[in-house]
């Protein structure tokens, strides 16, 4: 958490994939910044009997910003438990954040994949005439390969949706197994518009770092 805590520090808004709690669990996000605001989903949101279960919880996504933005943003009920997702309000054209933990690149989530970039489409396809679409997150899929069944599907999405990096954007590994023999680029900000994202920092792997990604840091233009 200490790595995290001094993350939070410079950045207005966090999206974070994995944090592995169960509902009853999600205190914990809060207790991290109290200067920020969090709003989390976890395995167990639609069947509270899993917490009784299982041991600790797996996957879970949430979305942390800072108390001064809480003014401007609404959370949205849209996806299942591998999406968040938030409506922020600007000067102009509303904000619309997805962030996502899809199903690991593993065989048997091909079906899961599928389903979720489905459930994403659907939710782009409602907002994107009135709201900028911002897709982030862990996509268990890269644009740089075609070595899983998910790369593909990943990339046939990003078409369909006319989502697309920044053209700056850094062909930098931000995953790297525990078992040292595989890593790859597979965590992104995905826009409709490519200037949305005006300029994004892949970190560098430290010491502090517990997890097996780097933060992918992104400067978001205010529309």
């Amino acid at each position: 958490m200490t790595y995290l805590k001094q993350l939070l520090k410079k950045l207005d808004l966090c999206c974070l994939q994995e944090h592995w709690l169960f509902k009853p669990e999600q205190h914990l996000l809060h207790d991290i910044d109290t200067n920020m605001i969090v709003t989390a989903k976890s395995i167990d949101d639609e069947n509270p009997e899993l917490s009784m279960i299982a041991r600790r919880g797996y996957g879970g996504v949430a979305i942390l910003w800072k108390k001064e933005m809480d003014d401007k943003i609404s959370v949205m009920v849209d996806g299942s438990n591998r999406i968040q997702v938030i409506q922020m309000e600007t000067d102009n054209t509303p904000l619309f954040l997805i962030n996502v933990y899809m199903p690991s690149d593993n065989k048997d989530m091909d079906n899961e994949y599928k389903d979720t970039l489905a459930q994403m489409t659907e939710i782009i396809k409602t907002y994107r005439n009135t709201h900028d679409i911002l897709l982030c997150g862990d996509l268990n899929g890269s644009i740089h390969r075609s070595k899983t069944s998910h790369d593909p599907l990943l990339k046939k999405f990003l078409a369909e949706n006319s989502l697309e990096l920044n053209q700056e954007y850094p062909e930098k590994k931000t995953f790297f197994h525990h078992n040292g023999k595989s890593s790859g680029q597979i965590d992104y900000f995905f826009s409709a518009s490519e200037d949305l994202t005006q300029y994004v920092q892949i970190l560098d792997m430290e010491a502090e770092n517990t997890s097996d990604h780097v933060p992918v840091i992104a400067t978001i233009k205010e529309n």
